[in-house]
């Protein structure tokens, strides 16, 4: 019987023991679980989900589409401007002659212009 007991408390030991190592075991365990956690909360707090990136980005061809719009913007502002220089000349040849007129017309009558 007594080597019944000395076997049981050797057993006991290495029982306590393993509970010791299993005890440790946990607490890493827990350390990263507790990493893993904190890394999630940041990437559902920072990163985008699919469908959101899905809706960020342009696709290919709504890129076309704008880029289409753009430029045609672009061409119809150009054609202003340059309708613009052509009245703008236009106006500044209508202008000259009138000038031109006018001094005839102040010739004529004997007035001096400023």
């Amino acid at each position: 019987m007594g080597k019944i007991l000395q076997q049981i408390e050797k057993i006991q030991g290495i029982l306590v023991t393993m509970d010791k190592r299993f005890d440790s075991m946990d607490g890493r365990i827990n350390t990263v679980e507790r990493s893993i956690n904190q890394i999630m909360d940041f990437l559902k707090e920072h990163m985008l989900m699919r469908q959101e990136a899905y809706e960020i980005f342009v696709t290919k061809d709504e890129a076309k589409v704008m880029k289409d719009e753009l430029l045609t913007a672009i061409d119809g502002n150009t054609k202003k401007v340059n309708d613009f220089d052509a009245e703008l000349a236009a106006g500044r040849s209508h202008r000259l002659r009138l000038e031109g007129r006018v001094d005839k017309i102040e010739k004529k009558m004997g007035i001096a212009s400023a």
